[in-house]
């Protein structure tokens, strides 16, 4: 079987859902090729720039966008941009299997015509974009069940819909004995602040609350790609006296979770599924209207996560507290999901 994964560069969640798909589909035996859409052109950097600066800086403006009708206005000019750079690609490749990681990619793929693949869409997040909902589309691979649900009350046929967890790479499902002296760092209570690939979030302002709790702890922070960013908070932790490091974009954000004793950060599907996996208590500290609103609401609902109003006094509570806080612990590690990678695999084999 040869499957071929589409993902599209609108923050760093799909290229890194794309990574994990790939990953277990080769553990699988299974022949897998990613494939970045519009990568490199003019489109896509607008698509990721605008989703960018609209969540982070208008996120009312995103809301109006994923939650309104309006991006009906752009679906067919989208639509045939994604089909004609991907077809060169399908036909050179000729896949069994073409694995759709954005409602965009899904909409678009849905039009071609003469085709002699399944069409799979895989949510990277707790809910589903009505875009990326078409009749075309052979099976759904959801995260969670309530997502099943909205699909079926969208029309969608149960027989279409597999429930198996939001694909991470399998790194985070492991331990490597990784000890806070690795990174430069004293024994204090680790808190991490997950930037996402981008530093998205107000980092700020959440370091002021941080401050008044100095003392009981050590903060590392995860700033992503934005390099201004990142020197920015280098110097901030200096003025307010609070011990820890900054980091910009990495790939070893297992190993600075396997050190963590609580994370911060907001709702994104993948970020959030990465903590959860390695059993570290996260604290949401915001959500991007939309698909990060029904993440989080997901999240709180397990008992995976909280959203409280004062995230630095959540975590003084935490920490004061260590037997609250190893029993907190000891749920999380009962309730870690699934390597949902594998599950994925195992769907597309009986497809």
């Amino acid at each position: 079987m040869k499957v071929l994964v589409l993902s599209i560069l609108a923050g760093m969640g799909h290229i890194k859902a794309t990574e994990a798909i790939s990953e277990g589909l080769k553990k699988a035996g299974i022949e897998p090729k990613s494939f970045i859409v519009l990568h490199n052109s003019l489109l896509g950097w607008f698509i990721n720039s605008s989703y960018l600066v609209m969540t982070k800086k208008s996120p009312a403006l995103w809301a109006l966008f994923y939650k309104t009708s309006i991006w009906k206005i752009s679906q067919s000019f989208l639509d045939n941009a994604i089909r004609e750079d991907v077809e060169p690609v399908i036909n050179e490749f000729s896949p069994d299997v073409l694995i759709s990681t954005h409602p965009f990619i899904a909409s678009a793929i849905s039009t071609i015509k003469n085709r002699n693949f399944k069409i799979v869409s895989c949510a990277t997040d707790f809910d589903c974009h009505p875009m990326g909902i078409r009749p075309q589309i052979d099976l759904y691979i959801v995260p969670h069940q309530s997502i099943g649900e909205i699909l079926k009350k969208k029309g969608v046929s149960s027989s279409v819909i597999k429930v198996a967890g939001i694909p991470i790479l399998s790194k985070f499902h492991q331990t490597k004995g990784i000890k806070k002296e690795k990174f430069g760092l004293s024994e204090k209570p680790v808190v991490l602040y997950l930037g996402g690939g981008y530093g998205l979030g107000h980092i700020e302002k959440h370091l002021l609350s941080l401050a008044k709790i100095r003392d009981k702890c050590q903060i590392v922070i995860v700033a992503g790609k934005d390099t201004h960013l990142a020197d920015k908070l280098k110097r901030r932790l200096k003025e307010l006296g609070l011990e820890g490091k900054v980091f910009g974009f990495i790939d070893y954000i297992d190993e600075l979770l396997e050190i963590a004793d609580i994370a911060l950060g907001k709702a994104g599907g993948l970020g959030a599924s990465e903590v959860v996996a390695k059993g570290v208590p996260l604290i949401i500290t915001e959500a991007i209207p939309g698909q990060e609103e029904k993440n989080a609401e997901i999240l709180v609902k397990e008992g995976q996560a909280v959203w409280p109003k004062d995230a630095g006094l959540e975590i003084e509570r935490l920490i004061a507290d260590k037997e609250k806080f190893l029993a907190l612990k000891e749920r999380l590690s009962r309730l870690k999901p699934p390597l949902a990678t594998m599950e994925i695999a195992r769907i597309l084999k009986e497809l």
